[in-house]
């Protein structure tokens, strides 16, 4: 390891060699530097082999959570060291950190219960919570606590001194709650089957998605007026935040730059996104920033020479990733808000229309469809014989989104064909009334 600034930041060997070498590459062949290249400041945790599961910043201090090796917090960036002074933390895998207010929460090793701490770390309580060994962290809406134990999520209140259950709709439809987000009237919770959306504290459901299938959500992000949803296969999608916009423009890919489908989590980072994503084969794992709520990504991996970049946070001021290879990175928020540039937007070229949902149904269903240019529009439903049973749409359209309501009240159950024109395209599903 060399310094330059007595101590406060460290470079490896190795990794300047790299760079030197890059930099010959950069002469001999004309190759351009990423524009994130030289921009990381490297720190080593205590344990040089600690794996970095978690990071969370609260006030002047850095918390990393590591894999087989408690909790660790630093308040300079990494040029020292401590571990909270509590038998609670002294090993095992840290499982999840949230801050929530003024408090920290975290669950580590064994330990049944998640701990919390009022005073940055200093003290610890226990705080029971039934079945914690399935916690995933904690959502704040408003004064109140949120987290999800065995697919039912359970509104905490007293500083999560008590408990109750918001909605076990999950738990009896054996899906698989990942991911939990909120705007002022609603609750969005991301599954391994969609995104599910509430308009009344958690008491009735829709799937939101009708019109896109999205599967395995494993993060959900509130970005302004817009909603993101970062999956586990399939990239990251968007929609209005709002139900009213969200009816005219539902959910669609938002992931332009990005280069692997296997997004683990998105976070706000100043006035950007910052994005995380992982492959397993071959093992990659990469970084990548957004300056325009997430319609487009710039990667910004270049330089983190480690064995993979694990979890990411972010401070007022600076963007933190942690490794694999015992090692923390940081990155002025600053220099990213200017350096990543919005891309270009390309219109897309294919119209599309999507089947309809829920699908049988009685007596409403949802057709969506997607327009790349302005068009003359027709949506027409038919039946088995061929004979027009109903008009949807008859009118010219703006590019965009749209999501129309079919009602079959007056229809005999069956199974009915709808058929778009726009322009030049033409596309027809089939659908089915169950009465």
């Amino acid at each position: 390891m060399t310094s330059t600034n007595s101590g406060s930041d460290y470079l490896s060997v190795n990794q300047k060699g790299l760079s030197i070498i890059f930099g010959v590459l950069v002469i001999a062949f004309g190759l351009r530097p990423c524009k994130s290249e030289a921009q990381w400041i490297r720190a080593t945790l205590p344990d040089s082999g600690a794996v970095a599961t978690r990071l969370t910043v609260l006030g002047n201090k850095l918390f990393v959570g590591t894999e087989n090796d408690g909790l660790f917090y630093t308040t300079d960036d990494g040029s020292t060291w401590e571990s909270p002074d509590s038998t609670f933390l002294d090993s095992g895998r840290v499982w999840f950190l949230s801050v929530v207010g003024t408090q920290l929460f975290t669950q580590v090793g064994n330990l049944a219960n998640f701990i919390s701490s009022s005073d940055s770390g200093r003290s610890w309580q226990i705080r029971y919570i039934p079945f914690a060994d399935d916690w995933f962290g904690l959502v704040q809406h408003g004064t109140q606590w949120f987290t999800v134990v065995s697919n039912s999520i359970i509104v905490l209140n007293d500083s999560g001194k008590s408990w109750k259950t918001y909605s076990s709709y999950f738990y009896s439809k054996q899906l698989n709650v990942l991911s939990l987000a909120f705007n002022d009237s609603e609750t969005f919770v991301g599954t391994s089957n969609g995104i599910y959306v509430s308009a009344d504290s958690g008491q009735t459901w829709q799937l939101s998605n009708y019109n896109y299938p999205i599967y395995n959500v494993v993060s959900i992000s509130v970005v302004g007026s817009t909603i993101l949803a970062s999956t586990q296969y399939s990239g990251v999608y968007r929609a209005d935040l709002y139900p009213q916009s969200r009816t005219r423009n539902p959910w669609a890919k938002s992931d332009s730059g990005i280069t692997n489908p296997y997004v683990v989590n998105i976070i706000e980072a100043g006035n950007g996104l910052a994005l995380l994503t992982y492959n397993e084969y071959p093992f990659s794992s990469d970084v990548f920033f957004s300056t325009d709520a997430g319609i487009s990504w710039e990667d910004i991996s270049f330089a983190l020479v480690d064995t993979g970049v694990s979890c990411i946070a972010a401070s007022d001021s600076d963007l933190y990733v942690g490794t694999y290879g015992g090692t923390v990175y940081r990155r002025p928020l600053s220099g990213l808000l200017t350096a990543v540039k919005p891309i270009p937007q390309v219109r897309r070229s294919t119209f599309s229309l999507f089947q309809n949902y829920p699908n049988p149904f009685n007596p409403t269903t949802a057709i969506g469809y997607q327009l790349s240019a302005i068009s003359y529009v027709t949506l027409k439903v038919y039946d088995v014989l061929g004979r027009l049973v109903r008009t949807l749409v008859n009118k010219v359209e703006q590019p965009g989104s749209y999501s129309i309501t079919f009602n079959a009240s007056g229809l005999a159950s069956g199974v009915y064909f709808y058929r778009i024109d726009a322009g030049d395209y033409s596309q027809t599903h089939k659908l089915m009334v169950l009465k």
